[in-house]
C-alpha cells in the first residue's frame, strides 16, 4: 500500500473518530438536557424529602391556604384574582402599612444549590422580575432548543417528538408574593439575620399540570447588607424600604432561604439572585417605572424598571387535569403514545423576558421563536381609564392588546397620564424597528 494511501485511511479512521466523539458529546449533552427538571427539583425539595421536613411536628406549620396552588385549584381565575386584589388592598390601607418588599426589581440567579447538587448561570439562564405584588419567573436551561440549532421552527408544530420533550425541560410561572417581616413569624427556624419571609401563590404554572405542591412555595430573604465595591449604584433603585441602605445604594443580592430546615437545622436549599443590569433612559418615567397587568383568561405582564416578563397560560379551559406529577411526565406520555397533538396542547404555556429600552424586544422566551422580535407595537395597544382623576386610578385604568383586555394591577407612576406617556415614549421605539 501507498504512503498516500495510508496516510487517507489514517484521517478517514480519525474523521470517523471525531464524528463518533461528536455524536457522543451530542447525546451526553441531550441526556444532560432530559435531566435538567429533575435536577431542579431534586435541589429545591431535598432530593424529596422537602415536605417530610415542613411539617407541624417539626415546628413549620401552614394553613392549606398557604399551599402555591391552592386559588388556582379552587374554580375560577375570576375568584383568584379577587383574592388577590384583596391582599393588596389590605396591605395599602393597614396602618401601620405592611411590610414592602424589599426584592422589587429584575434578578438573575448565579446559583442555586441544596444537598450535594448545584447549578449555576452556566447550566440555566433566569429571570425573575418581581413587582410589589406580581412575579413572573423565567428559567431556561442553556442546552435548550434555539432559533440558531431550529431556524425553521415557527411553532410548536414544527416540533418532533423528541424535540417536544426537550423543550418541556423549561420552566416558567407567575402569581402573587406575599410578604412578611421575618420578625413576626413564628417557627423552629433561627430567624437572625432574616429580612422578610415570602409565599408564592401561583396563578400560571408551567409544572402545574392538576396535582398540586404539597408544600408551601414559602422562603425566608436575606439581602446582602454592604453592596460591593465593583457594583455601578447607576444600576437603577429599588422602590423598597430598606432600612440598611439608601435609595442611592440598592439592594443588589439577596438569598432566598428554603423556610424549613433538614434534621441538621440548616435550610435545605439556598438560591442566591443579583440584579439584572438596567440601562438608564433619558426619560426618568421609563427607568423608574414598576407596573403590572393581568388579564382574566391567564395572563402577567410585569415590569421593573428596564425589564419585563411575561407569562400567558395554556390557552383553553377544557384540559383534563392530570395525575402525574409534573409537565414532563405528561409530555413525555403522550409523545409516547405518539399523541403529539395533546403533548402540544400542554406546552402551549407562553412565557418571555426583554427590555424596554430595546422597544419592547423579547430576549429569551420559552417559545424560543419568538426572540428578537418586539412584545408589541405602538399600533396594537390602546389604554383605557374611566376614572383617572381617582387617587386609585389604576383600579379603573386598562390596556386593550389584539382585542384582548388587560387590567392595571398596580403602578408607581402617579397618574393615567403618565402611563399614557410612558407607553406612547417606549412603544414609539417599537415602530422605528419594525
Amino acid at each position: 500500500m501507498s504512503t498516500t494511501g495510508s496516510k487517507k485511511r489514517n484521517q478517514d479512521e480519525q474523521l470517523g473518530d471525531s464524528d463518533k466523539a461528536s455524536g457522543g458529546n451530542m447525546k451526553a449533552t441531550e441526556a444532560m438536557h432530559l435531566g435538567w427538571s429533575d435536577k431542579q427539583r431534586r435541589i429545591l425539595t431535598a432530593d424529596g424529602k422537602g415536605a417530610e421536613f415542613y411539617t407541624a411536628d417539626r415546628g413549620f406549620a401552614f394553613e392549606e391556604s398557604e399551599l402555591p396552588h391552592y386559588w388556582l385549584s379552587q374554580g375560577t381565575t375570576e375568584n383568584l384574582w379577587k383574592t388577590f386584589h384583596e391582599w393588596k388592598n389590605e396591605s395599602d390601607s393597614s396602618s401601620p402599612p405592611q411590610t414592602k418588599s424589599k426584592i422589587v426589581g429584575a434578578w438573575k440567579r448565579p446559583l442555586f444549590y441544596g444537598g450535594w447538587e448545584y447549578s449555576t448561570e452556566e447550566t440555566e439562564n433566569v429571570y425573575n422580575v418581581q413587582t410589589h405584588t406580581l412575579f413572573v419567573d423565567l428559567r431556561l436551561p442553556v442546552m435548550r432548543l434555539t432559533a440558531k440549532d431550529r431556524p425553521f421552527v415557527q411553532s410548536l408544530d414544527d416540533l418532533s417528538g423528541h424535540e417536544l420533550r426537550l423543550y418541556a425541560r423549561q420552566h416558567c410561572f407567575a402569581g402573587y408574593s406575599f410578604l412578611e417581616s421575618a420578625q413576626t413569624v413564628s417557627c423552629a427556624a433561627n430567624t437572625s439575620g432574616f429580612d422578610q419571609v415570602c409565599a408564592r401563590h401561583h396563578c400560571i404554572d408551567w409544572n402545574f399540570v392538576g396535582t398540586p405542591r404539597n408544600r408551601p412555595n414559602k422562603w425566608w430573604i436575606q439581602v446582602q447588607t454592604q453592596q460591593p465595591s465593583c457594583i455601578d449604584n447607576n444600576d437603577d433603585n429599588n422602590d423598597s424600604d430598606s432600612n440598611s441602605q439608601s435609595a442611592k445604594s440598592p439592594i443588589h443580592t439577596w438569598k432566598e432561604w428554603a423556610f424549613s430546615t433538614d434534621d441538621s437545622g440548616q435550610h435545605y436549599y439556598c438560591e442566591q439572585w443579583e440584579r439584572l443590569p438596567t440601562k438608564i433612559s433619558s426619560q426618568a418615567t421609563i427607568s423608574n417605572a414598576v407596573f403590572a397587568l393581568y388579564r382574566k383568561t391567564g395572563g402577567v405582564i410585569v415590569v421593573a424598571h428596564d425589564h419585563f416578563n411575561y407569562c400567558f397560560d395554556r390557552p383553553f379551559a377544557d384540559l383534563e387535569r392530570s395525575s402525574k406529577g409534573s409537565l414532563v411526565e405528561v409530555v413525555d406520555d403522550f409523545v409516547e403514545q405518539k399523541n403529539l397533538a395533546e403533548a402540544r396542547r400542554w406546552l402551549s404555556l407562553k412565557g418571555g423576558h426583554g427590555t424596554v429600552s430595546s422597544g419592547w424586544v423579547v430576549d429569551s422566551a420559552v417559545e424560543f421563536w419568538v426572540e428578537g422580535k418586539p412584545l408589541w407595537s405602538l399600533e396594537s395597544v390602546q389604554l383605557k381609564c374611566s376614572n383617572s382623576s381617582d387617587a386609585r386610578w389604576w383600579e379603573s385604568c386598562s390596556l386593550h392588546w389584539n382585542e384582548e383586555v388587560w387590567f392595571v394591577f398596580e403602578c408607581n407612576l402617579d397618574s393615567f397620564q403618565e402611563l399614557d406617556q410612558y407607553f406612547t415614549d417606549s412603544l414609539q421605539r417599537v415602530s422605528a424597528l419594525l
